[in-house]
């Protein structure tokens, strides 16, 4: 994405219709490309030379995807979102192309009945459709957006920081790992609010939001991973309506003052945001995959892509790296270890229990092997969870945190990771559209 005539063109092809969706790009370059592309042309409204476009925050996406359910009903959505035999009636492309996927070709360039297939073959196994396809012509939202649900995953703006596997916060754009100018969703208010942004699991020891307790402590220390949103896994049985996030359903209780819970719904089989509305629609958070990425970092997509069946569809939300640096990680009791730099491809980490009297001592610590000699009173273990998270880091090239209670660790363990990526942040399913944010100044007559 670099030079100024390689831009050009590529901003050039975004404007074409029925093109191939861009891919394969990360979140940044996606952002990139927005910001240097402009509007001067919208009937009604005055705008600038300098009226840049920007990648959706999670609000707008959630707005501008909203299914006319005044004139469609839940179960028509539901067989819309999973796209099912896509040869006999248009619908969102969720289910690699059900119906059409023997259409795409091991050639150059195919047919003009099968066009739409580009840049898909036989042997690539990509069965995304071009943007504005017949194919699709069904799955728009109430506003004509077309392939909102589908087709490729679409960056947002929004990020999160997940700094431990059970725990995530919301960033706003002041943070220091937000992309600019990627809003205040997820703020309540001026923060004064006692729920003063989106979180999941534990901060400052309370717990906000769904988690995973893997020891019934009721301490969050565990990673949140998938999970169908009517299911109402690890303890998701809340939402908040404006940004589709989930809570739990004593949010309020814990935040009885908080003016989220005006907007908040219980999820249910027949009351509340019901299991119909949801349409199997998923979350697919992978902290622990958030967590493994060199700051922790976490960019949303959504919609879900021709990959994701019964599971995409306008609730569809995904956590992925911000950066190709998810590399491996471990998990020993309450304590998490990722690698922060790829040299060799395992390490293994090995705790040793003396059985007798001893002070905490780091053995051995290089590219691949950490020994850790535990700290012993003479009659058990007495390392703390916290403490020897501190020494782990103290090996150059490791980050240890502590996921869970910080209780003494006990016993000799050994584990053995790969230093491999786990998650790319720039997938052939995941691309973007670009948006122009409107302010009231944008408008010749003023808004109603």
């Amino acid at each position: 994405l670099s030079g100024a005539s390689t831009t050009a063109a590529i901003i050039n092809d975004m404007r074409t219709p029925r093109q191939p969706p861009m891919v394969h790009v990360s979140q940044v370059g996606a952002m990139r490309l927005c910001n240097q592309a402009t509007s001067t042309e919208v009937l009604g409204m005055s705008l600038s030379a300098t009226s840049t476009l920007a990648l959706p925050t999670k609000k707008y996406q959630r707005a501008y995807s909203l299914w006319d359910d005044d004139t469609l009903s839940e179960s028509s959505i539901t067989t819309t979102e999973t796209g099912l035999s896509l040869n006999s009636t248009s619908k969102c492309n969720s289910s690699s192309a059900s119906g059409i996927s023997d259409n795409y070709a091991d050639v150059g360039i195919p047919d003009s009945n099968t066009f739409y297939s580009l840049p898909g073959t036989a042997t690539s196994n990509i069965r995304s459709v071009i943007s504005g396809s017949d194919i699709t012509a069904s799955c728009v939202s109430r506003f004509k957006v077309q392939d909102t649900v589908g087709n490729v995953g679409e960056w947002t703006g929004s990020r999160v920081n997940c700094p431990t596997l059970s725990s995530c916060q919301g960033l706003i754009e002041t943070d220091l790992l937000a992309l600019p100018n990627s809003g205040f969703d997820f703020q309540v208010g001026d923060r004064s609010d006692s729920y003063d942004r989106f979180r999941l699991g534990n901060f400052g020891g309370f717990e906000y939001g769904p988690c995973v307790d893997t020891d019934s402590d009721d301490v969050c220390d565990g990673a949140l991973s998938t999970w169908i949103i009517e299911d109402e896994n690890f303890d998701a049985n809340a939402m908040s309506i404006p940004l589709g996030l989930p809570a739990r359903n004593d949010f309020a209780i814990n935040f009885a003052t908080s003016a989220v819970a005006t907007f908040l719904s219980d999820v249910g089989q027949t009351s509340g945001i019901t299991d119909d509305q949801l349409h199997d629609d998923n979350f697919l958070f992978n902290t622990d995959i958030i967590f493994s990425e060199a700051n922790a970092c976490g960019a949303i997509s959504s919609g879900g892509s021709y990959l994701a069946g019964t599971g995409s569809g306008v609730f569809r939300m995904e956590f992925l790296p911000c950066t190709n640096t998810a590399l491996g990680h471990v998990t020993i009791k309450d304590i998490s270890v990722r690698v922060d730099s790829l040299s060799g491809t395992t390490r293994t980490l090995t705790l040793i229990n003396p059985g007798s009297a001893a002070a905490l001592a780091t053995l051995t610590c290089n590219d691949s092997t950490i020994v850790i000699r535990l700290a012993h009173d003479g009659t058990s273990v007495t390392t703390t969870a916290a403490l020897l998270a501190a020494q782990i880091t103290l090996c150059a090239g490791n980050t240890a945190v502590v996921s869970g209670t910080a209780q003494p660790q006990a016993g000799a363990s050994t584990s053995t990771f790969d230093i491999t990526p786990t998650a790319n942040n720039r997938r052939v399913d995941v691309g973007f559209r670009c948006v122009l944010p409107i302010e009231n100044e944008f408008y010749n007559e003023p808004k109603p």
